[in-house]
This record gives structure tokens, sequence and C-alpha cells, in this order.
């Protein structure tokens, strides 16, 4: 080997020992920063301690009216320290800390123990176990999910108290789609051909249909309210006309004016009053009238100069037991010389001859509603 070459080996060997020892530093310094970092911890946290030698601390416990102050190892949980103390923790016993708390010294704690309330949920009545716990905390323990309408009886965010009985009324609301009959109205209208304090179906009423929408409220599924709010008219009802009496008794003639309005039985508006004795006729089926006007019932003979052709009246007995009812001054006859006042048409003789009979000679008021209009 040459003189050079050996110096080169030598320079390479001194350099590669001193980075292998710069390496075995810095591995040692790392080693004891780990363990340095280890022996704090488990100085902070009493793992170094032997059960025996660790720090004691005190800690103050109440329960009601009873106050002590217990001596107890760092770290020891709130339920340790109840069951050293306190005589244990019962299912739903609580404190003012977590029961996994762990004491460091000084805290004063309150150990609640647990007591029955009456819940009423949903048709239901139960023991509910609490200590401390607000109305929302056992509710959600025991799944009881409430609804933005319910009515509670106690604040949600108050601590139960013992012997109190709290109340949950279940509120709903529903929407509710009905199909209905839709009532027909009633209208009455007087008439002079039905008798007073009688009354006649003119035209029956027919009920309608409807589609309606209904916003109901529910207490415990009963409800207590209901409110329209849509209506959809499917069939549109029709209404009932009623007759209302407005004569003294049956008219025999049917025909009937509007000019003639009646007030307990008799015309309000007319011109004057003829009074005197009545009697009634009838006739073929070719017969006429005096006037040429029709012949019909509902046509009376007169005397056309006391009560002119083409009058309307209205006759009654005077005693108000009969009514001809409304006519029309048509006919006149040899009667005109007598003392009877006017002759009323029954019909055909073939079929009313005994209806002129029945009528007889009566007494009556004529009313001579208007002269010459018909």
């Amino acid at each position: 080997m040459k003189e050079g070459d050996w110096c080169k080996n030598t320079k390479l060997k001194q350099i590669i020992l001193s980075k292998k020892g710069i390496l075995k530093n810095q591995v040692s310094l790392s080693v004891a920063t780990i363990f340095l970092t280890l022996c704090v911890t488990f100085l902070m946290t009493g793992a170094l301690y032997p059960e025996s030698e660790m720090p004691v601390i005190d800690i103050m416990l109440s329960e009601g009216q009873n106050t002590l102050t217990a001596q107890v190892k760092e770290n020891t949980s709130i339920e340790e320290a109840a069951a050293l103390f306190m005589g244990g923790l019962n299912a739903y016993d609580s404190a003012n800390y977590p029961l996994d708390y762990q004491c460091t010294g000084g805290e004063g704690i309150i150990i609640y123990r647990a007591f029955d309330f009456t819940l009423n949920y949903n048709g239901e009545t139960k023991t509910v176990k609490a200590s401390n716990h607000t109305l929302k905390e056992i509710l959600e323990r025991e799944g009881i999910a409430l609804s933005k309408h319910d009515i509670v009886s106690h604040p949600l965010d108050i601590p139960i108290t013992q012997g109190i009985e709290v109340t949950i009324t279940k509120v709903t609301y529903e929407t509710r789609v009905s199909t209905e009959k839709i009532p027909f109205k009633t209208v009455e209208q007087p008439s002079n051909l039905v008798v007073m304090g009688e009354r006649k179906v003119l035209s029956p009423g027919v009920p309608g249909k409807g589609r309606l929408t209904y916003s109901e409220k529910l207490i415990e599924g009963e409800v207590v309210q209901s409110k329209i709010t849509a209506k959809e008219q499917l069939v549109k009802p029709q209404k009932e006309v009623v007759a209302v009496g407005k004569a003294l008794a049956t008219p025999y003639s049917k025909r009937d004016f509007e000019e003639i309005v009646l007030e307990n039985g008799r015309p309000v508006n007319y011109e004057y009053i003829i009074s005197g004795k009545s009697c009634a006729y009838t006739a073929g089926p070719r017969a006429g009238t005096a006037s040429g006007r029709k012949l019909e019932v509902g046509t009376v003979a007169v005397n056309p100069k006391v009560i002119p052709y083409g009058s309307l009246v209205y006759v009654v007995t005077q005693d108000g037991r009969h009514v001809y009812g409304a006519a029309v001054a048509a006919d006149t006859g040899s009667f005109i010389t007598t003392d009877v006042v006017i002759d009323l048409y029954m019909g055909l003789t073939e079929y009313h001859y005994a209806d002129a009979c029945n009528w007889g000679a009566k007494y009556v008021d004529v009313y001579v509603i208007n002269t010459g209009k018909y």
C-alpha cells in the first residue's frame, strides 16, 4: 500500500466515528426527554404513587339538611365518595356534579335522592322517578316527545319537586274534508188561498251538496274546536216555497190577485164595501156572461150600476165562517130587483149544483178592491 492511500483511509475512519458519536448523543437525548415527560405526567395524575400513598383531599358532602366533611383520596369519583360516606347511590339518584367526576379537593357535593312523582300522559297515569331533574330531562329519559301545541302543567326547564303531579295534555290540529248536504232555504209568502194558521208547501226544497274543509283542534283525541276553512259547492240547493195562510176560511174561488192584501182575513186596501145577502148559481157548459167575459169560478153576477163590470171584489161572510174569495164582476141577472147584492158562480151545474145549494143565501161583505180594471 502506498503511503498516500493509507492516509486517506485513516481520515475516512475518523469521519465515520465522529458521525456515529453525534447520532448516539441525539438518541440518548430523545430518550431522556420522553422519560422526563412521562415522569411529570405520572406525578400530576398520581400514577407513580402506590395506592396507599395517594394524596388525601377534603370534600364536603350534603344530603338534605345533613352536611359532612370527608377525606378521600384524590381523583375519587362522586359515586365512590357517596358509597363511602352516604350509603351509596340508588337508581336515579343524582348530584350537582356528574357522578363520574373525580374530586380534586374543596368540592361541595350535593346528593339528590330519587323520589316518585305522578305523570299523566296520553290517557295514562304513571309513577316516575326524579331527583333534581328538569321535566325536559325526565321526558327525554322516558322517551316522551312533545309537540309544540301540547299543554304541560309544569315548566320544562325547572327541576321536579317531590309530591308534584305533572299533566301533559296532548293537543293536535288536523284537517278534515267532508262531502255534506247543503241545506235549502225556506221562503215564506203570504197566501189568500190558505187558512190563517196553516202553511202549505208550494215548492219543496231540495238540499244541495258541497265539499267542506275543516281545521279541527283535538285535545286528547277529542275534537274541541272545528272551523270551516274552505267551501266548494257541488250541487246547488233549491229553495222551499211555503204559503202562509191569510184567509178566514178556505176560499171557494181559487183565483188570487196581488192587489188583494189580507189582514185578519179581510182586505186592507179597497174602494168601498157593500154588505147584504148573497146567493149562488150554476150554469151549463155553453153559458156565457152579460159582459162577454168567460164564465168561470171566480166570476160573479152583480148590479153593474153598483159594481161595474170588470171590478175586482173579495167576498167573505159577515160571520167570517165562509169565504168565496176573489172574483171579477162579469154577469148580472134578475136578482138585481131583489135584496141580493151579489150572485156567486159555483161552476157547471152537472158537478157543482150541490155546492150552490150548500151556499144557499148568506149575508156577506163585498169588498170592491178596484172598479172596472178586469
